[in-house]
Order: C-alpha cells, then sequence, then structure tokens
C-alpha cells in the first residue's frame, strides 16, 4: 500500500490545526454578524432620521404656502421671503432623495407595516389604564431623545 500510519503527535498536531480553524471561522462569522448589525441600526437611524427631517420641511412648506396666500399682493418684500421659503425647502428636499434612494436600497425588505406608511410621526400609544394621552404633552421616548436616550 506504500502509505504510513500517522504518527501521535500528527494526528495531535492536525487536531490542534483543525481546532484552531473551527475557532477561527467561529470568530470570522461573529465578526460579519456584528458588522451587519451595525450597518442595520445605522441604516434604520438614518432612515428614521431622514423621515423627520421630511416631515419638517413639509410643515416649513406648508407654512410657505399658507403665508403667500395670506400676504396681501402690494407686500412684495414679505411674498418674496415667503417664496425664498418654497424654493429653499424644495432645495433641500432635492439633497435629501440620493440619501433617501441609497438608504432604500440598502434596506433588505421593509416590514408591510411600514412599506404604505404616510409621512407623518409616529402616534404614541396611550399606557395601560391610563386612557388617551393628554393633549400636548410631550411624550417621554421624545423627551428621552431630547436629553440624549439617558434616563
Amino acid at each position: 500500500n506504500g502509505e504510513a500510519e500517522w504518527t501521535k503527535a500528527e494526528r495531535e498536531q492536525i487536531a490542534n490545526i483543525a481546532t484552531v480553524l473551527a475557532v477561527a471561522m467561529v470568530l470570522d462569522q461573529r465578526r460579519l454578524w456584528e458588522e451587519a448589525v451595525q450597518a442595520s441600526s445605522l441604516r434604520i437611524m438614518l432612515s428614521e432620521t431622514l423621515h423627520q427631517v421630511k416631515n419638517s420641511l413639509s410643515a416649513v412648506r406648508m407654512f410657505g404656502k399658507l403665508l403667500l396666500r395670506r400676504l396681501p399682493n402690494d407686500d412684495q418684500m414679505n411674498r418674496e421671503l415667503a417664496k425664498d421659503i418654497l424654493i429653499q425647502s424644495d432645495r433641500l428636499v432635492d439633497l435629501l432623495l440620493p440619501i433617501d434612494a441609497t438608504v432604500r436600497a440598502s434596506a433588505p425588505s421593509l416590514p408591510a407595516s411600514r412599506a404604505g406608511r404616510l409621512a407623518l410621526p409616529p402616534r404614541a400609544k396611550p399606557a395601560a389604564g391610563r386612557g388617551r394621552e393628554q393633549k400636548g404633552a410631550p411624550r417621554e421616548d421624545s423627551a428621552k431623545a431630547r436629553r440624549g436616550g439617558a434616563g
């Protein structure tokens, strides 16, 4: 046959190499998983931030339109300022479009609950046993976010 048996030292060395390779594979998979989780968290944060910025821009644009409608035709200076509000808000939306497209393209898929969502801030659900939230009362999660997440 011509094949020699493995010595005990060679078998131990092969077993050690196999163990090291298995550990290396596990560590590499763990690193890839952590990178994927980090990228997903970053994408979600960016998506939510873009959503809030676009909502704010929509409000500014609506304010500019209402202001333009209410200003008298002979108030040219203020009418020009109101028009500038509309122009600049449109410009900001145009600047955000490529970022929004990139975020959407990098998302694996949107959950069905978000696919057809309107561009409105999320509604707070009333806490059990407390009924409806008071009108104008700040939401707890918004207050935490303004403080930097510290509770």
